[in-house]
């Protein structure tokens, strides 16, 4: 294996960027409108680009998005910071980890997809696995703890063990950023896979 967990990024609480639910306006977090209003304040972020250049056209205090300018916000920041994607070579997998991976008594198994009958079916020289261990103090069952991490490292070592022996002649790399916003661009535009009613896959795989 060319990679571990120890690659993926730790995200203890994700509340104040948490992308899909502030954009989306989402009964299930009582902090989207506050945080529209704070990361509207600068561009340094998606959110940010699209937060200022909506205002005057989108009323920021209504659920919703707007797909065009969220396009236009990713591509903005694409070109101001120059993050790293995919070529033309690479297959891509995002896996939704963290609180959802180990909540109790989950509507939905947001890991319980056929990446490996897809993985068979293509002929990409490389994998890449994006993905981060992402946690919410909007909910108890959410919070980070260090049992929660342990049980979702354990999870994706599986994960990244089955991929391995399936396709070992294959590169297999882990993107994993610090910044929430660089995986986003790496997701935007590719075609990635993903469980179909993960958010980021509802969200990106459609722009």
């Amino acid at each position: 294996m060319t990679c571990s967990v120890d690659d993926i990024h730790v995200i203890r609480d994700n509340t104040e960027y948490n992308f899909y639910n502030i954009l989306k306006g989402t009964d299930d977090d009582p902090n989207w409108l506050s945080s529209r209003h704070r990361l509207a304040l600068n561009q340094d972020t998606i959110l940010g680009i699209y937060y200022n250049i909506t205002q005057g056209i989108i009323d920021i205090t209504k659920p919703g998005f707007n797909t065009g300018y969220l396009k236009l916000a990713i591509e903005q920041y694409i070109e101001t910071n120059n993050p790293v994607q995919p070529d033309d070579d690479t297959y891509v997998i995002y896996f939704r980890l963290g609180d959802k991976t180990v909540e109790d008594n989950p509507s939905v198994d947001l890991l319980d997809f056929d990446y490996i009958d897809k993985l068979l079916q293509t002929n990409k020289s490389e994998i890449a696995v994006v993905c981060c261990f992402s946690f919410s103090n909007i909910k108890l069952d959410w919070n980070y703890n260090d049992s929660k991490l342990s049980r979702c490292r354990s999870i994706m070592n599986d994960i990244l063990s089955e991929i391995t022996l399936t396709v070992p002649e294959r590169q297999l790399n882990i993107i994993s950023n610090q910044n929430p916003d660089h995986d986003i661009c790496y997701l935007y535009g590719c075609d990635f896979i993903s469980h179909p009613r993960s958010s980021w896959f509802k969200l990106f795989n459609s722009l």
